[in-house]
């Protein structure tokens, strides 16, 4: 028998997120969930807050303020390579000085894009977040890139079909 999945795009704190996702699959849990993948000025908006902070959490990197820029890489830290073994199903499950490289959503509070008095959790850090483009691309950084870009973090050389550990999504709603 083959198997169907159907993937569904959820936003819940306290649970780690979904990595290992092309940009197909993304655009197909937010579908499936009733919205689509955001554009990249929507994602960046949204990240740089109320305020347009080059970060979610003010306009200066803050090391440890996101879960970007840990002190390992999976594949480096069970392969010794980082460039290699990103498909590994045990990347997300290490853990570095006892913490884990991916944190739980809303883990890091202070990563947090301020809207008035609600704000946008995690859009820097943990994982990278698919965009809508039609050439491939994501934004945010996840927990061991080597980034200090913030908001404007942004990898454009891979097809959308490409999925590894660090890529996850994050879904926008029309109003309405």
């Amino acid at each position: 028998p083959r198997l169907s999945i159907r993937p569904l795009a959820r936003s819940v704190s306290g649970l780690l997120p979904q990595g290992y996702l092309s940009a197909d699959q993304a655009q197909a849990a937010c579908v499936a969930a009733g919205k689509r993948l955001c554009s990249e000025a929507e994602w960046v908006t949204a990240c740089r807050g109320e305020e347009q902070r080059d970060f979610p959490y003010g306009d200066r990197y803050e090391q440890g303020t996101c879960n970007v820029w840990r002190e390992g890489h999976p594949s480096a830290l069970l392969h010794d390579n980082a460039a290699r073994y990103h498909d590994d199903p045990r990347n997300h499950l290490l853990e570095v000085g006892g913490r884990p490289l991916l944190q739980p959503t809303s883990e890091k509070s202070r990563c947090a894009s301020r809207w008035g008095d609600d704000a946008v959790i995690d859009m820097v850090g943990n994982l990278d977040e698919w965009v809508s483009d039609a050439e491939g691309v994501f934004v945010g950084g996840f927990y061991s890139r080597g980034t200090r870009t913030g908001c404007l973090s942004r990898v454009s050389t891979h097809v959308r079909s490409y999925s590894d550990y660090s890529t996850g999504a994050r879904c926008c709603k029309d109003p309405g």
